[in-house]
C-alpha cells in the first residue's frame, strides 16, 4: 500500500460530521465531507475516493439516491451507510451498499468496516503517514554548514 485511504463522508448534521472527520482522520483516513448529495458527488469528481461513508436522511437527496448516483460513477466503489434509523432502510437500498450500520453502534465497528473496504489496516496507515511526515521533515530540513 502507498497511499493513506481516503474516505468520504456525507451528513447533513454538521456536529456529527465533524466528529465523524476527526475520528477517522485519528485512525489515519484521509477524510473529506459534504454536507449533502450534491457537494458529495462534486467532490468525488475531483478527487479519488477510495470509500464513502453516507448518512441516509438528508434533505434535498437522501442516501439512496446519493448511493444511486454514485452507482452509476463507479460499481466497485465501497458504500457504507450509517443510520439512526434501522427500520426506515428501503431493502433495495441495503441491497445497493456494501456495508450499513447504525450511528450508535461502537466506533470500533465503523473502522473494522473501512479497514475491509480499503483492504487497510491501521498499521499500514500509521507507516504511510510517518513516512511521509519523515521526507516532509528531511526536505525541509535546513543544512548543516558548520565545518569540520
Amino acid at each position: 500500500m502507498d497511499s493513506v485511504p481516503t474516505v468520504l463522508c456525507v451528513d447533513d448534521f454538521k456536529p456529527g460530521l465533524q466528529t465523524r472527520k476527526s475520528f477517522l482522520e485519528q485512525f489515519g483516513f484521509n477524510v473529506l465531507t459534504a454536507s449533502s448529495g450534491a457537494e458529495g458527488l462534486k467532490l468525488l469528481q475531483h478527487h479519488h475516493i477510495d470509500a464513502i461513508v453516507l448518512d441516509y436522511r438528508m434533505p434535498e437527496m437522501d442516501g439512496e439516491e446519493l448511493a444511486k448516483r454514485v452507482r452509476k460513477i463507479s460499481t466497485s466503489l465501497p458504500l457504507l451507510l450509517l443510520s439512526g434509523f434501522a427500520r426506515d432502510i428501503p431493502a433495495n437500498l441495503k441491497k445497493i451498499v456494501n456495508v450499513h450500520l447504525m450511528k450508535g453502534d461502537p466506533p470500533g465497528m465503523l473502522i473494522k468496516a473501512l479497514d475491509n473496504l480499503t483492504h487497510t489496516t491501521g498499521n499500514q496507515r500509521r507507516a504511510v503517514r510517518n513516512n511521509k511526515k519523515s521526507v516532509a521533515a528531511i526536505s525541509t530540513a535546513k543544512p548543516d554548514r558548520r565545518v569540520v
